[in-house]
């Protein structure tokens, strides 16, 4: 019988991996091994693996530091606080000259053994090839069908002298295209381990750090990598390697698109290809070809990101029906991954079904990427409290994780939201200022200081020339990258918060446009609502308004991001504004909108709600 069979546990189930037991004299092979094996059940037909990170966290909540091993007796307390029924255990020994890998499935609830597999590596050349055996029978072992087994992928088709560097990174190939970025980028470092001259490795590496970290050096570093070695590289592989590079070093989207047209003169149908194509349209707002290269790629069912690229572009376009059609294909065929869920939540946003969002990313350990959306919805819903409290629970757990940046640049929303909903730009400042003493800019690489967020609130919050010094600082250290994008898209923002705080309205206007105009993800609406604002500043009152209406109509995939804590302020603002001009439909409009959208907003908002609804009383009132 299979582990399945049992009735102990369940396909899907969530299940944990101990840390293996090393027994012989190579330090490292105990987690080479452990991590193969987590690679080899990255399959949610058979169970979902607890994340790292997860794992982690419940160690701090155990009182034991955050890097404690996981023995046995320590894994089963996590798997069991993780509602894990399964825990994995195994180990490696020395066997003569060869080595014994074995591994147990084991009941978590009360410790039963369901399953219990070993096989012999003859020696050091055949350790892949006996994990890959073993992984065969676990897999069989707990319940999957010959007919359904995925087994191990094909090799890839790219250049390395190493065989054993190809099978990590085809596994690696695999594993981000079921969603386990972590698995992904531990095989590739394993693969440029065994290889140095490995680009397509590199490349790999710096695409997933690029998604999963907030090392913007080391994303930049992988991508020179395979850059340097292109010259040795087959024509597909150095077009491959030199989008990357240009990408990560700031250059825009549209230079990219000829390494990656020129690899589909040569495979029309390379997946790689096609999809970043898609990706470099999406990001310069060609959201119709985007889309339709897009779903041309998801035909190639490597794996489900294009159907996630096709549903923000079809977002874009305003065509929520078609996106949630695509959320439901990427769902059936990539049930493991999170895109389907996230852009299941964009069509909620984008259709103002907030209950639906909030249901949809209702996790006990969600994913980095869904906590910020629970951040950007809070705070656009006025949920002031709730937004700081989930925001200061992320910063703990960035310090324990010693994820510098990350923590900085929450620090950052924080002070947004005392500066723009408390309109405390002293603890604004007192926030960043106390963020910067815990985690000095000077101690990270300069590739990985987020200068441009940063400086954007110093200058908002009142302190222009810190921020002027924040930039040239940026400036003299980054020179290299021409844009210096550390998940920013440009100089633009916090330039022109500079040059409003300045009192340079014409500059400020500029800038603005700018950062509207060269927008690297396709914003909606990116520094409309400031430039509104200088518009008004200048007694243009004509530009504002029109600024201010294509601000507040914006929609798209990323909407609640860009305007998270200007839409409801700019509703109401709107409202005040047609009320003065005598425009008594449009006031109506615009304080109905608002008062709906932060009907639940914070006590702390109230006196704003309670503004709106007499004015809206009083305008409708007039004749």
């Amino acid at each position: 019988g299979t582990v399945f069979a049992t009735g102990v546990i369940d396909p899907g189930d969530r299940g944990l991996l101990a840390d293996f037991v090393n027994r012989t004299d190579d330090s490292t092979l105990g987690y080479a091994v452990q991590e193969g094996i987590r690679a080899m059940l990255a399959d949610p037909r058979l169970v979902r693996l607890v994340d790292p990170a997860a794992v982690r966290q419940t160690l701090e909540r155990m009182r034991l530091p955050s890097d404690e091993p996981l023995s046995e007796e320590t894994a089963r307390e996590v798997a069991q606080r993780e509602g894990a029924k399964a825990l994995i255990v195994g180990g490696v020994s020395q066997l003569g000259p060869g080595v014994q890998i074995t591994v147990r499935v084991i009941g978590t609830a009360n410790g039963t053994e369901l399953l219990a597999e070993r096989e012999t590596a003859r020696g050091e050349n055949d350790i892949i090839d006996a994990m890959d055996r073993l992984g065969r029978r676990i897999r069989r072992g707990i319940g999957e069908s010959v007919r359904n087994a995925v087994g191990q992928p094909a090799l890839q088709q790219v250049t390395t002298a190493s065989t054993e560097a190809l099978r990590f990174y085809s596994r690696a190939t695999q594993a981000a295209s079921l969603g386990d970025m972590n698995i992904a980028i531990g095989l590739l470092r394993e693969a440029v381990q065994l290889d140095s001259n490995f680009a397509m490795a590199y490349r790999g590496l710096s695409v997933y750090l690029n998604q999963y970290s907030s090392s913007r050096s080391q994303v930049v570093l992988a991508a020179r990598k395979a850059f340097e070695q292109r010259e040795r590289l087959p024509l597909v592989e150095q077009y491959l390697a030199e989008a990357q590079f240009r990408w990560v070093m700031g250059s825009h989207p549209s230079e990219t698109f000829a390494p990656y047209q020129s690899v589909r003169t040569i495979e029309p149908d390379h997946f790689v290809a096609t999809n970043n194509l898609a990706v470099a349209l999406l990001n310069t707002r060609r959201w119709a070809e985007a889309e339709s290269l897009a779903l041309r790629a998801t035909t190639l069912r490597a794996s489900g990101a294009p159907f996630y690229v096709a549903g923000i572009a079809q977002l874009n376009q305003g065509h929520s029906d078609d996106a949630a059609n695509t959320a439901n294909t990427l769902l059936e065929l990539y049930p493991g991954t999170p895109f389907g869920r996230w852009l299941h939540a964009y069509v909620a946003q984008e259709r103002g079904n907030f209950d639906r969002v909030r249901a949809l990313l209702d996790d006990q350990q969600p994913p980095v990427f869904e906590t910020q959306l629970k951040l950007w919805q809070l705070a656009l819903l006025g949920h002031l409290r709730d937004a700081e409290a989930e925001a200061r629970f992320a910063l703990d757990q960035y310090e324990s994780a010693n994820d510098t940046v990350s923590y900085i640049e929450m620090a950052v929303y924080v002070g947004w939201l005392s500066l723009v909903y408390r309109e405390d730009a002293e603890a604004a400042l007192q926030i960043m200022d106390e963020a910067l003493e815990r985690f000095p800019l000077s101690a990270l690489h300069p590739l990985d200081r987020p200068y441009y967020v940063i400086a954007e609130l110093y200058a908002t919050a009142g302190r222009p020339s810190e921020a002027e010094r924040l930039m040239a600082e940026s400036e003299r250290l980054t020179s290299e990258s021409p844009s210096r994008r550390a998940k920013y898209p440009t100089a633009d923002a916090p330039l022109a918060a500079i040059a409003a705080a300045n009192g340079e309205w014409e500059a400020a206007i500029r800038h603005y446009r700018s950062w509207y105009a060269n927008d690297y993800w396709g914003c909606a609406s990116c520094g409309l609502t400031q430039l509104g604002r200088m518009y008004e500043s200048l007694g243009q009152m004509d530009s504002a308004l029109a600024v201010y209406e294509r601000a507040a109509s914006a929609r798209g995939a990323l909407w609640v991001y860009d305007q998270m804590m200007s839409y409801g302020p700019l509703l109401k603002h709107l409202g005040d504004l047609y009320t003065s001009l005598g425009n008594r439909e449009r006031a109506i409009q615009y304080y109905s909108q608002f008062l709906d959208l932060w009907r639940d907003a914070d006590p702390d908002l109230q006196s704003l709600v309670d503004e709106a609804r007499a004015a809206l009383v009083r305008v409708t009132a007039e004749p």
